[in-house]
């Protein structure tokens, strides 16, 4: 899949090149949370048309602008359409392939000395790759914990 982070849209006007058609848009579909998508990173090698910074624009011709947007939009899809700011161009990618994780997610996790653990789950297997069938994945550390050092 693709990690998304939310960037101000002014930052995307301004140091992304976004072109004054596609502002106008923007501005059209949002609420007081002036914000875009942007794609920060792939995992999986089947969403190999997105790369990181591209900024979606579109999903099968619908802005977005939120995180609800884009779930609503790929949910029930197996291919969709993305319109995507990439360097300072519009590009329109067809046919990127959707995967569903809802229900492939964690159920529980464990936190201990700094850190928090959880188990491998079909979501993670597929975005660390084939070598992580099971055992304990750990998400995030603290800094200033034993586990840091």
């Amino acid at each position: 899949g693709i990690h998304l982070d939310f960037l101000p849209l002014a930052d995307v006007i301004h140091a992304l090149g976004m072109n004054m058609e596609w502002t106008a848009k923007m501005i059209e579909s949002m609420d007081q949370y002036h914000r875009t998508v942007m794609v920060i990173s792939q995992k999986l090698a089947c969403v190999t048309q997105l790369y990181e910074h591209d900024v979606i624009l579109s999903i099968n011709g619908e802005s977005v602008a939120r995180i609800s947007e884009y779930h609503r939009l790929v949910n029930n899809q197996d291919f969709v359409t993305i319109t995507v700011l990439r360097n300072g161009n519009v590009t329109e990618i067809k046919n990127v392939p959707t995967q569903l994780f809802s229900t492939l997610g964690t159920t529980r996790v464990a936190f201990c000395c700094g850190m928090v653990c959880q188990e491998v789950t079909l979501a993670i297997q597929f975005a660390l790759g084939s070598e992580a069938k099971n055992g304990v994945y750990i998400s995030s550390v603290f800094p200033g914990s034993p586990a840091k050092e």
